[in-house]
């Protein structure tokens, strides 16, 4: 096993923020076989952990990190019933519901996430779906415009959405 004297001998890493979050290695299709996915499922957790941490360092610089920052930008009375989630209506929480936030502190959020080294800003809401909600995704997507015009990428939760919709968020 490791010797406490091996264990003196590791260096310290440094760690820098990543500027950005560099372009995802395009994968070529694969059609796999029954048995090399059960060959994956029967192999032990850390040896997939390593094998996947061995991927990433050949696709990535390993002394770099990406810094996110996450806003909550409409809290509880979600319809959804989540048994675990304290953003559900249907259950006893101390969560308070509150309605979607306004423009301006989304964008003091990030402003100030840009500043503490964030080169992400992701934002989520608490409910189903923007079913009758046509003035807060018009909202929503002047955030996502104003942050990405910060030089932010930019990511969201925001439940179900139609495929209008995810264009519209994603040319945003």
């Amino acid at each position: 096993m490791f010797s406490v004297a091996s264990l003196r001998r590791v260096p310290r890493l440094s760690r820098a923020l990543a500027t950005h979050a560099g372009a995802p290695t395009p994968t070529p299709a694969r059609k796999w076989r029954r048995d090399e996915i059960q060959a994956i499922y029967n192999t032990p957790l850390l040896d997939l952990v390593f094998r996947a941490a061995s991927v990433h360092r050949q696709n990535h610089d390993p002394s770099k990190i990406q810094l996110c920052t996450l806003m909550n930008i409409k809290t509880g009375g979600c319809t959804e019933d989540c048994s675990y989630c304290s953003q559900s209506s249907r259950h006893s929480t101390a969560t308070k519901a509150s309605r979607l936030v306004q423009i301006e502190p989304v964008l003091e959020a990030a402003r100030k996430a840009k500043a503490n080294g964030s080169t992400r800003f992701c934002m989520g809401a608490a409910w189903r779906d923007l079913a009758g909600r046509k003035s807060g995704f018009e909202r929503i997507l002047e955030m996502v415009r104003e942050v990405r015009g910060m030089g932010m990428e930019v990511c969201t939760t925001l439940g179900m959405l139609s495929p209008d919709q995810a264009r519209q968020l994603k040319e945003a």
